[in-house]
C-alpha cells in the first residue's frame, strides 16, 4: 500500500482518538499554532507557541504558556521571546530541550534557516547550546534506554533526491550526551532506508521512548498532488517544464490578477523585484509560459530604476517598504505589489503611494494580490481533494 492508498483508507476508516480546540489569552491580534506537546514543570502544565500575525509569513516569535483552564493556556509575562518558529519540546535527563527553526532574511526574503536548540533546568533560565544544519527542520530528540540520546534528521535536497528517488529522508544518530550534538553529526546521520517513494517526503514530530526500549515516533509524510502551496521540489521542477501542477499560491495569484484584466503580456517587458522561492523565481517562469519579456531584479541589481522605467508591468515582491518610489515608474506603469510590510504601526507595500498615483493602475495593500492568494490556496485545497476522489 503506497502512501496515497493509506491515506484514501484513513480518509474513509481513520479513527481520531482525541482533539481539543486550545484556546490562548494575552496574544490578542495574533495566531497560536503549531505548538509544543504539553508538558510539566514544577507542578504546572506550560505548552510553547509559535506566535505570528495572519498577514505575515516566517516572521514568528515562539512564546511559553501556562495552562490555567480546561484547554486554556495564559501567556507566561516576562518570559524569553524566541525567534523562533514550530517549537518541539524534549526531557533529556533532568533538562528541558526546545528546539525550533531560525529563519534568516534579507530584504525580505528567506535565504536559510536553521533549527536552534535551547536547554536548561528551569524556564527562566534556558540557554542556547547549538544549532542544526543549514536548510534542516524536523530535528528530534529522544532518550534512549541506555541513557544516550536518539537524534532524528531530515535532509531534504537535491543530492537527496538523487540519491534515493525521494525528496527527503530521515537520518538517526545515537550521541553520549547534548554536548556531542553538533550540525555535522545531524548532517551526517546515516538514513532510515524505504520510508519515502518517489515524490514523497515528511519528517519525525515528536519521538517516545517506550516501556519495551523500542522508540516510538509521531510523524508526518507528504506527496506531491497534496502540494496546495506548489512548493514541494517535484511541483517547481515541473513547474520549470511547463507541466500541470500547483504553481506557488502568490505567484499564481498574480498571474489570475493580470488575466483578470485582460491584460495581454505577450511580449510585454516586465519587471520582477524579488527573487524568492515562493514569488519571484516561480513568477518568472509563469511569465515566460505567457509569452513576457521577463527582468528579474534583487538586491545585487544595479540602476533598478533604469530597469523599472522600461517595464511596463513591474511587479514588487521584494519585502522593502515603499522601495519603488515615484521617479522609478511613468504614466504608463501597471503596478503589481505583493509586499506587506508594518511601519510605525500602518501597513504598507512595496511600492509608494506617490507611484501608484503616477502610475496608468495599480494594486492596493492590504486588499490587493493577498486576499487572491488566499483565494487561490482554497482553489488548490479543493483541487487537490478532487483529485484524491478520483484515485
Amino acid at each position: 500500500m503506497d502512501i496515497r492508498q493509506a491515506r484514501a483508507a484513513f480518509d474513509k476508516e481513520g479513527k481520531i482518538y482525541d482533539s481539543a480546540l486550545l484556546t490562548f489569552v494575552g496574544v490578542d491580534g495574533y495566531d497560536v499554532y503549531n505548538c509544543s506537546i504539553p508538558f510539566a514543570m514544577n507542578g504546572r502544565e506550560y505548552i510553547f507557541g509559535r506566535v505570528e500575525t495572519r498577514r505575515e509569513w516566517a516572521t514568528s516569535w515562539v512564546r511559553l504558556f501556562e495552562k490555567t483552564g480546561k484547554d486554556t493556556y495564559t501567556l507566561v509575562p516576562d518570559s524569553m521571546i524566541y525567534q523562533l518558529e514550530d517549537p518541539y519540546i524534549q526531557f533529556i535527563g533532568d533538562q528541558l530541550t526546545m528546539g525550533g527553526t531560525h529563519v534568516m532574511k534579507e530584504s525580505g526574503e528567506v535565504k536559510s534557516f536553521y533549527g536552534y536548540f535551547y536547554r536548561g533546568t528551569e524556564l527562566e533560565h534556558m540557554r542556547y547550546f547549538t544549532t542544526g544544519p543549514d536548510k534542516m527542520k524536523d530535528i528530534r530528540l529522544v532518550s534512549l534506554k541506555d541513557g544516550r540520546i536518539g537524534v532524528f534528521s531530515r535532509p531534504r535536497d537535491k543530492k537527496v533526491e538523487e540519491t534515493y528517488g525521494s525528496g527527503a529522508v530521515i537520518g538517526f544518530a545515537v550521541i553520549d550526551s547534548l554536548d556531542d550534538l553538533t550540525a555535522d553529526v545531524i548532517e551526517n546521520a546515516p538514513a532510515i532506508g524505504n520510508l519515502f517513494g518517489r515524490g514523497e517526503w515528511g519528517g519525525c514530530n515528536q519521538c517516545y521512548l517506550l516501556k519495551d526500549g523500542r522508540i516510538g515516533v509521531i510523524g508526518h509524510k507528504c506527496y506531491a498532488e497534496k502540494d496546495a502551496d506548489g512548493a514541494n521540489p517535484l511541483s517547481v521542477g515541473l513547474l520549470m517544464g511547463g507541466r500541470d501542477c500547483f504553481a506557488p499560491c502568490t505567484a499564481e495569484a498574480v498571474i489570475r490578477l493580470i488575466e483578470h484584466y485582460k491584460i495581454d503580456l505577450g511580449g510585454k517587458n516586465v519587471c520582477i523585484i524579488g527573487r524568492s522561492n515562493v514569488v519571484g523565481k516561480p513568477l518568472g517562469l509563469l511569465l515566460l509560459n505567457k509569452n513576457a519579456t521577463v527582468t528579474v531584479c534583487h538586491t545585487a541589481t544595479r540602476n533598478l530604476a533604469a530597469h523599472t522605467l522600461n517595464a511596463e508591468i513591474i511587479i514588487a515582491s521584494a519585502g522593502k517598504p515603499e522601495m519603488i518610489t515615484a521617479d522609478m515608474v511613468t504614466e504608463r506603469s501597471i503596478l503589481i505589489d505583493v509586499g506587506i510590510n508594518t511601519v510605525n504601526g500602518r501597513l504598507c507595500g512595496d511600492i509608494a503611494a506617490v507611484a501608484c498615483q503616477k502610475a496608468a493602475a495599480y494594486t492596493p495593500v492590504p486588499g490587493g494580490v493577498g486576499a487572491l492568494t488566499t483565494a487561490v490556496l482554497l482553489m488548490h485545497t479543493v483541487q487537490a481533494a478532487m483529485r484524491a476522489q478520483k484515485e
